[in-house]
């Protein structure tokens, strides 16, 4: 994906990449959320996905119009458990 991406965290931009090339085949990624943002001196909690399958984006519009992208962690190998990594932060 774009570099642009970690400056920008947006789920536009992760939509765009991944819809704006259909043809080249991914299908490892290594995915990381900052629950209650990056600052230091707060609260938060980080899971972070070494590697991970994400799906092509779809979008419904019904009461609210939404964006929906799955993703599911994958372990390192297929008897390895540790398809996600917690982080917590105190204040």
């Amino acid at each position: 994906m774009g570099s642009s991406d970690a400056a920008d965290n947006r789920s536009k931009n992760l939509f765009e990449d991944l819809v704006g090339d259909i043809n080249t085949i991914v299908n490892k990624f290594s995915l990381t959320f900052d629950v209650g943002g990056k600052q230091s001196g707060f609260p938060r909690l980080q899971f972070n996905m070494p590697l991970c399958h994400l799906e092509i984006p779809s979008h419904s519009i019904d009461d609210v119009i939404s964006l929906e992208t799955n993703f599911h962690g994958l372990g390192s190998t297929i008897g390895e458990a540790d398809e996600v990594n917690l982080k917590y932060f105190g204040v």
